[in-house]
């Protein structure tokens, strides 16, 4: 389960974000995703267990963009810069 909602389907990307989701039952969820990469939207049903592991995934990840960000930013413009590109072209 933590691939089909960590990972695109159709690109295979790991920038895939929760948009929205409904509990169905005190055990599953139906979420809706989109990958970042490519934007495909997709819907499935998860167990809330799942979804919450999930979650604090995309929280870790989040909170290392951050992490980096900031310091790229205490840095020069032009690391910054070359640093993104880097990570834009990687993809």
């Amino acid at each position: 389960m933590r691939s089909r909602l960590r990972r695109c389907p159709l690109c295979g990307a790991d920038a895939v974000e929760d948009v929205a989701c409904l509990h169905i039952d005190l055990v599953e969820s139906w979420i809706e995703l989109c990958c970042g990469q490519c934007g495909t939207w997709r819907r499935l049903v998860a167990t809330r267990a799942a979804i919450r592991r999930y979650e604090r995934v995309l929280d870790r990840d989040r909170r290392a963009i951050r992490k980096r960000l900031r310091r790229l930013e205490s840095g020069d413009v032009h690391a910054l810069t070359s640093a993104l590109r880097n990570e834009i072209g990687a993809r």
